[in-house]
């Protein structure tokens, strides 16, 4: 009889905590975003101008998405959509030289990226192991350029 005590309590401990993930499970709904940082160098100059002054060009309050895609190994192309992105560009001064690189950190939308990261993340890969060419693709409102990954960083 005593067992029945203990037991009953581990019970009713285990059924409140099932209860209420399964309730902060229902609650949270959404999947939560993923963080994404790209540093990449564009050699286009003027193409990341044209892409810089439409970033420029862009309320605070309503900024666009972008749109970065990489060659896939199957064919086509794969690509992940950055909301609210930030740029910080670097233009090192070398003789010779003319090219931007830009830190591009934003935000994919959690069911996005459960699309189109892990296609996106096997493209990158390919390009890492020399498979496919190093060029991706920024897409702004109208604007597109050229660029060369160096880095990607994934954060959740």
């Amino acid at each position: 009889m005593r067992l029945i005590g203990p037991v009953a309590g581990v019970l009713a401990g285990t059924l409140a905590v099932v209860l209420l993930l399964a309730g902060s499970v229902q609650a949270a709904g959404a999947l939560p975003d993923v963080e994404i940082i790209l540093v990449v160098q564009i050699d286009d100059t003027l193409g990341w101008l044209a892409l810089h002054e439409a970033v420029l060009g862009t309320a605070r309050e309503s900024p666009k998405p972008l749109a970065v895609s990489a060659v896939s190994a199957t064919g086509g192309r794969r690509t992940i959509g950055i909301v609210q992105p930030r740029f910080d560009a670097q233009i090192y001064v070398t003789p010779g030289v003319r090219s931007v690189r830009v830190m591009v950190s934003g935000k994919l939308p959690g069911t996005d990226a459960l699309r189109s990261l892990t296609p996106f993340q096997a493209s990158v890969l390919a390009i890492q192991s020399g498979e496919m060419d190093n060029e991706l693709m920024f897409g702004y409102g109208l604007v597109a350029v050229r660029a060369e990954l160096l880095e990607l960083h994934i954060g959740r």
